[in-house]
């Protein structure tokens, strides 16, 4: 059993807002995750100009119509960013990147990414998001379904699998 006092302690370790600026941005592609690293083809395909362009471009659309949210570190340092932006009428994709700290701070930040997609949902009502993701990590279907995405294999492009959030009952954000 983890003792209560250790626990509050990882919870203080992050913190979280909507202040995202470009040298954020940067932190996270020059020290991705694994998974990010994977997702965004980072090092081999894609330049790190281009992909940085990218993530700007989703992220102002985020501020149009849609969300985006930011963990860092204790020391400032950023862990991840999420961002919804609108594709059509009520139709949203989801851009999600993380740090090297993704892993330090993976279970805290999982779950303050659910907490957050829910709240989420009495904004979005009979909205869809979804989003195609290329990883290979043996836990990432199970870890988009924790988050309330359902796998959508008929909307596979190639080796990009396709996740759509539900939400039973309200809609669909």
């Amino acid at each position: 059993m983890v003792h209560k006092y250790y626990v509050t302690l990882l919870k203080k370790m992050f913190t979280s807002g909507t202040k995202i600026i470009q040298k954020d941005i940067l932190y996270i592609l020059n020290n991705p995750w694994d998974v990010t690293n994977q997702e965004w083809d980072l090092g081999t395909n894609n330049s790190p100009k281009h992909v940085l362009e990218s993530i700007l471009k989703k992220l102002s659309f985020c501020k149009k119509d849609g969300f985006s949210k930011i963990w860092k570190t204790g020391n400032n340092e950023p862990i991840a960013i999420l961002g919804f932006y609108s594709v059509n009428e009520k139709t949203y994709r989801s851009i999600f990147i993380a740090s090297k700290y993704m892993e330090d701070h993976a279970f805290y930040i999982t779950r303050d990414l659910r907490k957050t997609i829910m709240e989420k949902t009495k904004t979005y009502l009979d909205c869809k998001c979804g989003l195609y993701s290329s990883s290979t990590h043996p836990q990432h279907i199970k870890w988009f379904a924790l988050l309330g995405f359902e796998y959508r294999p008929e909307e596979n492009i190639g080796s990009l699998r396709f996740f759509e959030f539900v939400f039973p009952g309200k809609g669909i954000i």
